[in-house]
């Protein structure tokens, strides 16, 4: 018995342990989950300031927004669907898809003009400075654009915005 007294004090001291690091690393993770990435609409006021009152207003612009913009998902969703219900046809009308792309392209210029007027809603309940900042906020939006998620860059481009992959050492 003796023998393994320090056989089960170390088993003991490593359970302790690593109870300890996970759960260290369970709670971090939970705070990480739960801070999340940040919505567009709170960076938005965050990064503007907003007062109570203009919360309220862009907080309404927001849902109506929202619903424009996913019934505008849905319909091109649907004619997309039906566009590509045409592959399986062997003599599909091209004047049929040509109709069919050009009214995905409506509603893509739906889109585009209801982000416009959403971004146009938005200044217009900025006060002088905030408007100064929401100026930037759009061009740096703009310029950066969406996030990448991730992906590589094509093969074979390389250049400023894709450059060759770091050394290895």
């Amino acid at each position: 018995m003796k023998k393994q007294l320090p056989l089960y004090i170390l088993l003991v001291f490593l359970i302790v342990v690593n109870g300890f690091f996970l759960f260290k690393y369970l709670g971090e993770a939970k705070e990480n989950k739960s801070k999340g990435p940040k919505s567009p609409d709170s960076f938005i006021t965050n990064r503007l300031n907003f007062n109570n009152a203009q919360l309220k207003q862009f907080n309404a612009l927001e849902r109506t927004h929202r619903e424009k913009m996913m019934t505008l998902s849905e319909q091109i969703r649907a004619t997309k669907d039906a566009l590509f219900d045409k592959i399986s046809e062997p003599n599909a009308d091209n004047s049929v898809i040509d109709s069919i792309t050009s009214v995905i392209g409506e509603y893509e210029k739906k889109k585009d003009l209801e982000v416009f007027k959403h971004f146009r809603a938005i200044y217009n309940i900025c006060d002088n400075n905030q408007k100064e900042a929401f100026e930037d906020l759009v061009k740096d939006a703009l310029h950066k654009g969406p996030p990448t998620r991730g992906r590589r860059p094509p093969r074979g481009k390389v250049g400023k915005e894709h450059g060759p992959p770091p050394p290895r050492h």
